[in-house]
């Protein structure tokens, strides 16, 4: 990765297994902003692919959302404009900074 970040579909729970958390976060999507992000993207999707996949997860989006990863470089955690960290996580986001 070189800058960017991604939102990774997991409905096998094994994407963790081949990441290297040495250079990037990952984090569930735990705020509504992020969310939103996410969502749109798949509705975007839809609208260019009539994916049958991504109108599934938006279906059941309450117990797909749970299924993705968002995969955030740690050289751009800081700078993002709305943060990934819970209030409970402030102690980790400033050990990254």
């Amino acid at each position: 990765m070189t800058g960017g970040m991604a939102f990774i579909y997991d409905k096998n729970k094994n994407f963790k297994n081949y990441v290297n958390t040495e250079t990037v976060f990952l984090s569930k999507i735990t705020k509504n902003y992020w969310e939103k992000i996410l969502k749109n993207l798949i509705y975007d999707h839809i609208k260019f692919t009539n994916s049958i996949l991504a109108k599934k997860i938006i279906k059941n989006w309450e117990i797909e959302k749970n299924n993705f990863w968002h995969v955030v470089p740690n050289e751009i955690l800081n700078k993002l404009k709305v943060s990934l960290f819970s209030k409970k996580n402030k102690d980790l986001e400033k050990k990254l900074a």
